[in-house]
């Protein structure tokens, strides 16, 4: 009896010393597993918070208009919440403007909410997959007065501009980046200065450049920009190679497109954000048609740069 109760204890003990190890090994894997997932709540929770802050969207426009009580000091107090001007900036922008053409009776369209990514008052989408093998790419809508700059297929930027005034509209079409210069001098009056001027028809003088903006198309055909915009695009662009004697195209430089029409005796495009929030939105889809008919020389360009 004795003997089975030692051979049995020592089994017991065997038994006991298994268990011991297993408890030990879950201990340890049980003690290190908190930082993993510790770790991973982190990352889900900045994945959380990068998504919130792409789905903020602007919730809602109302008009200001400019007046003795309405002041444009009132709205700058009305909007500002930090004592910078970035919130107004984006008004300006927004009603394509600069603050020298603000008077009594202008009606500007102001965002209930200034949401914080860069995008959220584009009227460009985000990406756009016809262009995912073109490099650079300039858009111009003149619709709603609004570049865009893509790199394989992906918005880096995009802001307000003026275009040609009724009288000297814009031609729409397909261009490239010609020659640029920090800084040149109008054919048609030569005391205008131009900074950051990119030429797209060397014959008609048609270009980007910056010079003020008041509201509306009023260039004599080129398409004007902010400073800041016009600065990126000349730095962005890649210009042409000429042949040495000059005569004919090697290379030609970054694809600039320039479509729709802007509508002279309506009221001012960006006006209808307050009725309708998405008045200004451009589709891909829609944006992928008006691409289609130009991919074919487009994408001949790109092959020109290889």
């Amino acid at each position: 009896m004795l003997l089975f109760l030692l051979m049995n204890g020592k089994i017991f003990l065997k038994i006991l010393l298994i268990l011991a190890c297993i408890a030990g090994g879950l201990f340890f894997v049980l003690r290190n597993r908190p930082i993993v997932v510790e770790k991973e709540v982190i990352q889900d929770q900045e994945k959380e918070q990068e998504k919130e802050i792409i789905k903020e969207v602007v919730s809602g426009y109302y008009l200001y208009t400019i007046s003795e009580t309405e002041t444009l000091a009132k709205l700058k107090k009305e909007i500002e919440k930090d004592g910078s001007d970035e919130n107004f900036k984006k008004v300006l922008a927004l009603n394509r403007l600069d603050q020298k053409f603000i008077g009594m009776g202008l009606k500007l369209v102001v965002p209930q909410n200034f949401p914080e990514h860069e995008f959220a008052f584009s009227a460009f989408p985000g990406s756009l997959s016809i262009l995912n093998n073109v490099p650079k790419i300039v858009l111009i809508s003149q619709k709603n007065q609004a570049f865009a700059v893509y790199q394989a297929g992906q918005l880096i930027r995009t802001g307000p501009v003026s275009t040609g005034k009724k009288s000297t509209q814009t031609p729409n079409g397909l261009f490239t980046a010609n020659w640029k210069a920090k800084t040149t001098n109008s054919t048609i009056d030569g005391s205008w200065v131009l900074p950051w001027y990119v030429n797209l028809d060397n014959f008609e003088g048609i270009s980007m450049h910056q010079y003020e903006l008041p509201g509306h198309p009023a260039s004599h055909s080129c398409i004007r920009m902010y400073e800041n915009d016009a600065r990126f695009i000349h730095d962005f662009v890649d210009q042409w190679n000429l042949s040495s004697d000059g005569a004919s195209i090697i290379k030609h430089g970054t694809p600039v497109l320039i479509f729709g029409d802007y509508e002279y005796d309506k009221v001012r495009p960006w006006l209808n954000l307050v009725t309708e929030p998405n008045y200004l939105n451009i589709s891909e889809a829609d944006l992928t048609k008006v691409l289609e008919p130009h991919m074919q020389n487009i994408l001949g360009f790109v092959q020109e740069m290889i």
